[in-house]
This record gives C-alpha cells, structure tokens and sequence, in this order.
C-alpha cells in the first residue's frame, strides 16, 4: 500500500542520548519535503519541487551525543521505504537535482549550503 502524507506526519522514532542519533531537526527537514511531495502527488498544493529516491538515499544528518537525537537504525529502517514508495511512483530521480521534482538549474538536493553531514546509513525518521 502507497504511503500517504499521513504516514509521513504520523510516523516518529524512539530518541537516544547515550549512543549517537539522528538530529531531529534534520531528519524532520527531510520527512517535511517528502510529506510535501506525497501531498502534490494526490491533488494538493504543490510548496517545492518533488523529492526524489535518489535524494532520500543522498540525504545527510548530523549525529547527536549526549544530546536527545532519533533513533538511527528506526530512521534508517524508514527511509528505505520511503525509498522503495517514491521509486514505484516513478520518482527515482538522479542525486544533484535531475529527478522530475527538479526546477531548470537546481543544484544538488536543495539543502541549504553548508558543513556536510554524516550519510546515514540504509534510507530512514525520528
């Protein structure tokens, strides 16, 4: 069964302190563009371009010590079928912003520029 923006809004993840997480931030930065598209591809508003596979799986988030961040296996886990979703919608994309949510001369994924993150493991939200 497809993923509904509900699943995306609803979904959350235990949070660890004492052993590296996800920031949450970043991860809930991801999931909003992934609700975001799932949203315009049944009829609602459109806020952005479409995110792609390729995107989810290029995605980068900064670990947490110490510090309450997402639960990294549960996200991983996740993301691989947010993965598998947007693949069977046709939304595979290609990792610097050719996919078919892509605006003409975007670059990269649309994060915005700075430090890059750690690339998570697998494809998965906290």
């Amino acid at each position: 069964m497809p993923l509904t923006p509900s699943d995306i809004s609803n979904k959350t993840f235990r949070t660890v302190r004492l052993r590296p997480g996800y920031n949450e931030d970043d991860v809930d930065e991801l999931l909003d563009r992934v609700e975001a598209t799932l949203v315009a591809l049944q009829g609602g508003p459109r806020t952005g371009p479409l995110i792609t596979a390729a995107e989810v799986e290029a995605a980068r988030f900064r670990t947490t010590r110490l510090n309450p961040g997402y639960n990294e296996d549960e996200v991983d886990a996740f993301l691989d079928v947010v993965v598998a979703d947007l693949r069977s919608r046709g939304l595979s994309g290609e990792p610097g912003g050719s996919g078919p949510g892509a605006r003409p001369g975007q670059a990269g994924t649309g994060w915005p520029s700075g430090p890059p993150r750690p690339q998570h493991t697998g494809q998965g939200r906290g």
